[in-house]
């Protein structure tokens, strides 16, 4: 191999230094390998500097445009919530059938959980309770002049009720 093989493309390529460029040629000179290897670095970069340069604008047209029909495309396709569900019959069926046994096993469980305490309701009084606090305030708008409002527990209030005469009001 060549010692000089490996600056063959710099050397086309402007890279190299006067001495190095002065050596490779006198090697080029002697070795018929490195002359042809020269020479198709050569073809290559005439080649490179000739050839057009690519279209850069017509290439992103043609991927604004594909990526646009993308867009199409998705918009026309139903969505989840608004294409059709196909279900066997027989599936339909069962479920329909599952749903109606599940209503109806909650409604009489309901109805049985619900006429037990009713019974218990009209068999046991209703309690009623222990102490209550009666407030009399007085008949007229300006009691805070006449005086302070009667606290009485109820039971208290029966006994003054039944104690005052018929024609008095309690106070």
């Amino acid at each position: 191999m060549c010692p000089e093989r490996a600056l063959l493309s710099p050397y086309v390529d402007n890279e190299v230094d006067a001495p190095t460029a002065r050596r490779i040629e006198a090697h080029v000179a002697e070795c018929g390998g490195c002359r042809r290897r020269l020479r198709a670095y050569q073809r290559v970069c005439h080649a490179l500097l000739e050839s057009r340069e690519p279209d850069v604008h017509a290439a992103g047209d043609r991927v604004w445009r594909r990526l646009e029909l993308a867009r199409r495309a998705a918009l026309r396709r139903p969505s989840f919530w608004t294409r059709g569900v196909q279900v066997p019959a027989p599936a339909a069926v069962a479920a329909v059938v599952g749903v109606t046994l599940l209503i109806t096993t909650v409604a009489l469980w309901a109805r049985i959980g619900d006429s037990a305490p009713a019974a218990a309701r009209l068999a046991a009084p209703e309690p009623r309770p222990a102490a209550a606090i009666v407030i009399q305030l007085p008949a007229e708008s300006q009691f805070l002049q006449l005086g302070r409002p009667a606290i009485l527990r109820e039971a208290e209030l029966e006994q003054a009720a039944e104690s005052a005469a018929p024609g008095d009001e309690p106070h």
